[in-house]
């Protein structure tokens, strides 16, 4: 993974952060309560108007339920197809993930 340029790479962050509260079915509200500040905060972290302090970005990460790095590093473009098979599973029911479990199980078992 490369660091994000903070000039460059900046906006893709606070994007990141943005996406990640809506997968979660958050508003700018609830996820303000979860680390302490207000839906204003929130809003204005998203559009990049405030600067990001580690400790904030730790914050965010655990109310949404991911790693800080999944925020703070960029993709490289070989992984697009694991951020597509994520997002996928993502959408799943939990019957339709089960399944999928078992098929992704049965073919590293071919492998042996």
């Amino acid at each position: 993974m490369d660091f994000m340029d903070e000039e460059e790479d900046y906006p893709k962050m606070t994007n990141k952060i943005k996406n990640a509260r809506k997968e979660k079915n958050l508003t700018q509200a609830e996820l303000a309560k979860k680390i302490g500040t207000t839906a204003q905060t929130v809003s204005r972290l998203e559009k990049g108007d405030l600067k990001l302090t580690v400790s904030r970005v730790q914050d965010i990460a655990e109310a949404l339920g991911c790693d800080p790095s999944d925020l703070l590093f960029a993709t490289k473009k070989g992984n697009d197809i694991d951020a597509k098979l994520l997002e996928t599973f993502r959408d799943m029911n939990s019957e339709q993930k089960v399944t999928m479990l078992h098929f992704l199980q049965s073919l590293s078992l071919d492998k042996e």
